[in-house]
C-alpha cells in the first residue's frame, strides 16, 4: 500500500475506491476476511489485539459454535487481504493505516459499518455462551494455535456489553436469543453469566462509549459491588440496569421496563434495603441507563435518602450531566450525604475536575437555599475549575 500511496491521485476517495475494488475482486475467501477485519476495527470498543482479530475473522455470527483457527492462518494473511489498510502498532493492536481510512468507510460504505455494529456483539456473546471453552483456553500456552481464540475471549469478557450498547435497537431475534441464553431467565443468571461475573480477568475495562462521560477505568461488578450487594446480583434486572442495556428487559421479561412493577418483591422498584438488594436506581445510574433512570424516578415518588445520594454521588464523580439532571428532579435531593465521613456530591465532582457538574449542583443548592458545609467550601476553593469558582464567588 505504501508504494501505491506514493502515486495517489488528487482525489483520495478515488484512491481508496480502487484499493477497495481490488480487495473485493480477490479470489477465494480474502474479500470476506478483509470485510470482517474492517468491521472489527471500525466497531470494537477499544483497539483489538491482532491475535484476537485472527480468531474473530474465522467466526460465523450465525452459528453457535466457536470455530478453531488453522495453524497456517495468522495476522499476515489478514493484513495482506486488507491491502495493508490495517496495520499493527507497537502494542500489537490493529488500527487503520490512517484516520482517512476510517472516514472513507464511514462516509462511503455505511452498510459495512452498520453490519459491523451487529457483528461484534454477536461474536462476543457466542464465545461467552461456551463456558466449557473458558477453562481450556485459560491453560493454553501463548504459542498454541488456540491462543488467538483465547485473546478473543478476553476481549468478549471485557467489552460485550459495551458493544451491545452500540447495537441497533430493537435487537433482532439472533442477538436477543444470544443475550437471553447468556444472561439467563427471571429465575436467575445463567451458569455462563455467573461465571463471567466471577472471572478474575474482568476487574477493569476501558469505557469509550460515544456521548458518555469519560472514565479512565471502568470497574466490573466484582470490583464495584459492595459485599452486602453480592448475593443480590443473581437477578437479571439488576445486572441489566448495572450494565446499561435496558433493551434486555424485553428479552428476559418479555416486556420493557415500563412493566417493572410486575417483577415481584425480589426485584421491586426503587430502594430495597442495603442488606438485601441494591437499588435498581443505583444500578441504572452505574450503567448510565437514562431510559430506566427516568422511568424509576417517574414511578417511585419516594426514595430513601441514602439511595438517592449514593446515586447522585456516583453520577457526580463521573461528571454524568444527563443523569445528574434526572436525579436532581427527585424531591428533597440535598446533594449531601448523611455522614460527614464522606465528601458530598459537589465535592466529589470538584475533586474530579468536572466543572459542569459542579456548576449544576451548585445552582441546585442555591435554588433550594441550602448552605455548603465548611468541608465543601474548602474542597471547592482548592479543586473546582477556575470558571466554576468565579461563578460561585458571584
Amino acid at each position: 500500500m505504501r508504494s501505491y500511496l506514493g502515486k495517489l491521485p488528487k482525489d483520495l476517495k478515488t484512491a481508496y475506491d480502487e484499493i477497495f475494488d481490488e480487495i473485493q475482486h480477490t479470489d477465494g475467501s480474502r474479500p470476506e476476511i478483509a470485510k470482517r477485519a474492517f468491521q472489527w476495527v471500525l466497531s470494537s470498543a477499544i483497539p483489538v489485539q491482532a491475535t484476537a482479530i485472527v480468531a474473530a475473522v474465522c467466526q460465523d455470527e450465525e452459528e453457535d459454535d466457536v470455530k478453531p483457527v488453522d495453524e497456517d492462518f495468522n495476522i499476515e494473511v489478514v493484513l495482506e487481504a486488507c491491502r495493508n489498510l490495517i496495520i499493527v502498532n507497537a502494542e500489537g493492536e490493529c488500527l487503520f493505516a490512517h484516520l482517512s481510512v476510517r472516514e472513507y468507510f464511514e462516509d462511503n460504505h455505511k452498510l459495512l459499518v452498520s453490519e459491523g455494529k451487529l457483528l461484534v456483539p454477536k461474536l462476543c456473546l457466542i464465545i461467552l455462551n461456551c463456558p466449557e471453552l473458558w477453562e481450556h483456553l485459560s491453560k493454553i500456552p501463548d504459542e498454541c494455535a488456540a491462543y488467538p481464540t483465547r485473546m478473543l475471549l478476553l476481549y468478549a469478557r471485557l467489552h460485550w456489553y459495551t458493544n451491545l450498547q452500540f447495537y441497533i435497537v430493537p435487537w433482532d431475534k439472533r442477538v436477543a436469543w444470544l443475550v437471553k441464553k447468556f444472561i439467563g431467565s427471571r429465575a436467575g443468571l445463567s451458569t455462563a453469566c455467573t461465571k463471567w461475573r466471577h472471572s478474575a480477568d474482568i476487574n477493569i475495562a476501558v469505557d469509550v462509549r460515544p456521548g458518555r462521560p469519560t472514565r479512565a477505568v471502568r470497574y466490573s461488578l466484582q470490583a464495584r459491588v459492595h459485599p452486602k450487594f453480592e448475593s443480590a446480583f443473581v437477578w437479571p434486572a439488576l445486572l441489566i440496569c448495572w450494565l446499561g442495556i435496558s433493551e434486555g428487559f424485553k428479552v428476559i421479561y418479555n416486556r420493557d421496563n415500563s412493566d417493572m412493577k410486575a417483577w415481584g418483591h425480589n426485584e421491586r422498584l426503587g430502594e430495597p434495603s442495603l442488606g438485601n438488594l441494591p437499588s435498581l436506581l443505583f444500578s441504572a445510574v452505574h450503567g448510565t441507563d437514562l431510559h430506566s433512570i427516568n422511568f424509576i424516578l417517574q414511578n417511585k415518588k419516594t426514595f430513601r435518602r441514602r439511595i438517592v445520594e449514593m446515586s447522585l454521588d456516583f453520577a457526580a464523580q463521573d461528571g454524568d450531566i444527563p443523569t445528574l439532571r434526572l436525579l436532581l428532579k427527585t424531591p428533597a435531593v440535598t446533594c449531601k450525604l448523611s455522614s460527614n465521613r464522606y465528601y458530598s456530591a459537589i465535592s466529589k465532582a470538584a475533586l474530579r475536575q468536572h466543572g459542569f457538574a459542579v456548576k449544576l449542583l451548585f445552582e441546585h443548592i442555591a435554588h433550594l437555599n441550602l448552605d455548603l458545609t465548611n468541608d465543601d467550601l474548602l474542597v471547592l476553593a482548592a479543586s473546582a475549575p477556575q470558571p466554576t469558582r468565579a461563578l460561585m464567588s458571584d
